[in-house]
């Protein structure tokens, strides 16, 4: 496997652990909103809809190590 492929691989690993923590908060808002989560009987939200990127440890890392490896594929590969 050359080092571009494994750069995609790891640029959309670290899209789909965003997408599921934005799918995780989204959840426990509603549940929240429901009155079914922890603090029941708040049935509003006041914290923020929005998940910074640098929140998950796993999502820059990731996406970092993602653009390195693209980057170091194209150019091992433009010098052969």
């Amino acid at each position: 496997m050359n080092y571009s492929k494994a750069g995609v691989i790891f640029l959309v690993t670290s899209g789909v652990f965003y997408t599921l923590e934005r799918i995780s908060q989204w959840y426990v808002i509603a549940m929240i909103g429901n009155g079914n989560g922890i603090n029941q009987g708040n049935a509003g939200w006041s914290g923020s809809h929005n998940v910074p990127l640098s929140e998950n440890i796993f999502v820059v890392p990731f996406l970092l190590l993602g653009i390195i490896l693209i980057i170091w594929g194209f150019v091992k590969d433009n010098k052969r």
